[in-house]
């Protein structure tokens, strides 16, 4: 009896930092309580990498833009989850370099809820609040990820944190850094390049007379980088607004420029 009891105990301390799913590699799921009445979902899944233990490599927080769109739908299985929508597995998958978490943020979106609809957010303030508690109830659920380097990317209305990116720079020593598809009709590359030429931190003039350096993978030319002080901005050819489902190649290439992993 003892024997089945130590064989059952090794088996589950083997799994316990996640559960399968559908596709390679482990996962998990849950709710977080953000606040009374307003539940926040999470889906995390473990790197695929070669590496001895998940927590060598870093931890990708995705948010999907709208607001209101959900990452765990579309920027998981449209974009760069490791299993598309019909059921294949991505080759690009962001999974098989780094830990991934896709979160439904804000309440309402994808399979986070609210009990009432006056737990709604309606505000960017109240959004972000509501995301600095799921992080808090995430790394209650999974300590180990606290000592793990952590990045966040954004797409589309994550635009809207522009307003705030030159008191990262200057107030942090936080990398920066915005990718923009040279084919997108809804927020324009010039646009993006002009707002930036504008933002008011010490080290524009560095950024401005950096040269821009070509991005290319397999000998094809997917785009273009340029860092200044630690602002970079990433030209990503062949695509439109949602980048990492046009050309993914490119944006594998940013995901592994920028966070300097391994």
């Amino acid at each position: 009896m003892s024997i089945w009891l130590v064989a059952l105990l090794a088996l589950f301390a083997a799994l316990a930092h996640g559960k399968p799913g559908y596709g390679p590699g482990e996962q998990d799921w849950g709710y977080v309580d953000v606040r009374p009445g307003a539940h926040m979902f999470y889906w995390l899944y473990y790197t695929t990498a070669n590496v001895s233990s998940y927590t060598e490599r870093p931890l990708a927080i995705w948010l999907q833009g709208g607001p209101g769109a959900s990452s765990t739908g579309y920027g998981n299985f449209e974009e760069l989850g490791p299993v598309d929508l019909y059921g294949d597995w991505r080759s690009w998958t962001w999974v098989k370099d780094m830990n991934v978490l896709f979160i439904d943020n804000p309440v309402g979106s994808g399979f986070s809820y609210v009990d009432n609809t006056a737990y709604y957010t309606a505000t960017n303030k109240e959004i972000a609040l509501d995301l600095v508690e799921l992080m808090k109830g995430f790394y209650t659920l999974h300590p180990e990820f606290e000592e793990v380097p952590l990045h966040i990317f954004c797409e589309s209305y994550g635009g809207k944190m522009a307003l705030k990116v030159n008191e990262l720079l200057e107030k942090t020593p936080l990398k920066v850094g915005v990718f923009s598809g040279g084919l997108d009709l809804i927020c324009a590359t010039p646009g993006t390049v002009n707002w930036i030429a504008k933002l008011d931190w010490s080290r524009r003039d560095e950024y401005l007379a950096a040269p821009r350096n070509a991005i290319t993978v397999d000998r094809i030319l997917e785009g273009y980088q340029k860092t200044g002080g630690n602002f970079t901005m990433f030209w990503i050819n062949r695509s439109g607004h949602m980048a990492p489902a046009d050309n993914p190649a490119a944006m594998s290439h940013v995901l592994r420029e920028f966070t300097s992993f391994g």
